[in-house]
C-alpha cells in the first residue's frame, strides 16, 4: 500500500489524517541521509527539526548527527535493541526520472530499499516515507533537478506533519 500527496498541494490536515489512520502508535523516527549532497539531505533536516522544536517521538539522524549507508547497520541495531515494540518510520529522500513526481511525498509500508549500498543491511521498517527530491538521469547517473528549496519544502512538510500529530 502506497499513498502519495504533494508538498505544495495536500495540505497538512491532509496527509496527518492519512498517517494518523495508519500509525496508531508513536514510531521511532530514523531520517536517513547525507549532510553532504543537496539531494540526499532531507532525512537529516527532517531529524534536525524534529529534534530542535521538541518531538516527542525518538529521533535519530541530524545534521550533526547524518545516518547514512556507512553506518546504517550499526544504528539499525541499537535502535531495534533499543526500541524492540516500538514501530519504526524511516524517513529518507527518493529521486526520479519523472519531473512530475519532484516534491512528492510517498508513504510505502515494508519497502525494500533498491540501494545497491543498502543491500547488506536488512533494513526491516514498518513504513518509509519517501520526499521525491531531485530528477535523476539515469543515463548519466547524475542529479539534475536538486534544489534546496525542493528540500526544505518537504522536510517543513514532514515535520509538520509529525510535529502536529501525536502519534
Amino acid at each position: 500500500m502506497n499513498q502519495t500527496w504533494s508538498a505544495w498541494g495536500t495540505p497538512t490536515s491532509v496527509i496527518k489524517n492519512d498517517l494518523s489512520a495508519i500509525l496508531n502508535e508513536q514510531p521511532v523516527v530514523l531520517c536517513l541521509g547525507s549532510d553532504k549532497v543537496l539531494e540526499d539531505c532531507l532525512g537529516p533536516l527532517v531529524g534536525t527539526t524534529l529534534r530542535k522544536k521538541g518531538c516527542s517521538n525518538y529521533v535519530y539522524g541530524t545534521l550533526d548527527a547524518p545516518i547514512c549507508y556507512q553506518n546504517l547497520d550499526v544504528a539499525y541495531d541499537f535502535i531495534k535493541k533499543t526500541h524492540p515494540t516500538k514501530k519504526l518510520l524511516v524517513i529518507d529522500a527518493s529521486t526520479t526520472k519523472d519531473e512530475n513526481r519532484l516534491g512528492k511525498i510517498v508513504l510505502a509500508k515494508n519497502y525494500v530499499p533498491l540501494n545497491p549500498k543498502l543491500s547488506n543491511i536488512n533494513l526491516c521498517a514498518d513504513w518509509f516515507l519517501f520526499g521525491v527530491c531531485s530528477v535523476c538521469d539515469k543515463s548519466s547517473f547524475s542529479f539534475v533537478g536538486g534544489r534546496l528549496a525542493i528540500v526544505e519544502k518537504i522536510a517543513s512538510t514532514i515535520c509538520d506533519v509529525i510535529l502536529s500529530k501525536s502519534f
